[in-house]
């Protein structure tokens, strides 16, 4: 995965908006958080120091503002009834495109039905092969709420612009 670095912290990065039943949600203009440690991964990936890995995207339900001194502990994952992690395969992610001066990836929408229990889905966290190592977090600009029989559909897509 490509990321572009400014002199402050990495450029912004936007995803695309999850949407509830069906009902697609007002696109945001949130940043996706690439904390200290995911910089580090990345950094050496990018440079070849270590193998590329496959990622793991998982939906948190904590109150907490992302910061650059996260950790994946920093965040309470959600906890309803059906919910799982769902892997990012390296090899399903879209081919990189370029319009109009912003490069972006998309990968295939991921769903989770709630089966039981409720949450309030603050937003997505990117997580490494290891399961231990905080890749970025996505904070939603609306919290997400998801009740028994209740569908949460989410594309993962990263832009550098």
């Amino acid at each position: 995965m490509l990321m572009i670095y400014n002199r402050a912290k990495f450029e912004r990065i936007r995803p695309y908006v999850p949407y509830v039943r069906g009902r697609i949600k007002r696109r945001r203009m949130g940043a996706i958080l690439v904390p200290d440690v995911g910089e580090v991964v990345t950094l050496n990936r990018m440079l070849g120091r270590v193998a590329l890995a496959d990622m793991s995207l998982e939906l948190f339900q904590s109150t907490n503002t992302p910061t650059e001194g996260d950790v994946l502990g920093s965040y309470t994952k959600c906890d309803f009834g059906g919910y799982a992690a769902k892997p990012l395969a390296r090899a399903t992610w879209g081919a990189a495109t370029t319009t109009t001066g912003i490069t972006s990836s998309s990968y295939p929408v991921q769903q989770w039905v709630c089966s039981g229990g409720s949450n309030s889905v603050k937003g997505a966290l990117y997580i490494d092969a290891d399961l231990i190592t905080l890749i970025a977090s996505d904070l939603f600009a609306t919290p997400r709420q998801i009740a028994i029989t209740d569908t949460l559909s989410f594309t993962p897509r990263w832009e550098a612009a």
